[in-house]
């Protein structure tokens, strides 16, 4: 792991590790506070989206598909291809693909639009229902459980974040700001 010594007017010596960013035994307190309520936060979020994951798959399906099924289950009427694509931020032939894979497990159906020939209807089984809704009951009693800590968590960031936005940007440092020297030692 290659270090380069870095000297700052603001906080002194900190070393950055291969280019990338200042290392974690940096002289920047206000800073490493900074990063450990990032890193708690990441790691409630991913603890609780681990979780869910593991649910959806001894459920049999993948967070993907769940997300489909929620999307089609929030639609006041049959939903389209296209409704699905924007609704989950991914593509038509992903969407066209994984509902293939949703009507072969009879969780939903897909009719031809009456109007338009080109266009299809999506809509939730029984079974796609029954499915769905122990699995949701899953997800907010997780939630429930986990979420106090993610709050607490997320407030924290948010603390962090609001200070480091009012610090004057001169304060902020980026290694863009860093000018570096042949013999690997970068000022600012």
């Amino acid at each position: 792991m290659s270090r380069l010594l870095c000297e700052t007017g603001v906080t002194g010596p900190s070393q950055i590790v291969n280019g990338g960013g200042i290392a974690p035994g940096s002289a920047m307190p206000e800073d490493m506070s900074s990063y450990s309520a990032l890193a708690a936060f990441h790691k409630e979020l991913q603890r609780l989206v681990d979780s869910i994951d593991q649910r959806t798959r001894q459920a049999g399906l993948q967070r993907t598909k769940l997300r489909m099924l929620l999307a089609i289950r929030r639609q006041p009427s049959a939903a389209t291809i296209g409704l699905l694509a924007d609704a989950l931020d991914i593509d038509r032939n992903t969407v066209v693909e994984i509902v293939h894979d949703l009507v072969r497990h009879a969780f939903v159906t897909r009719e031809r639009h009456p109007h338009a020939r080109r266009r299809f209807l999506i809509s939730l089984t029984a079974t796609g229902s029954e499915w769905i809704g122990p699995v949701v009951d899953g997800e907010l009693r997780e939630l429930a459980t986990a979420g106090p800590e993610l709050l607490r968590t997320l407030r924290a960031v948010i603390a962090h974040a609001s200070a480091h936005v009012a610090r004057p940007a001169e304060a902020r440092l980026d290694v863009g700001d860093f000018v570096w020297r042949g013999s690997g030692v970068a000022v600012v």
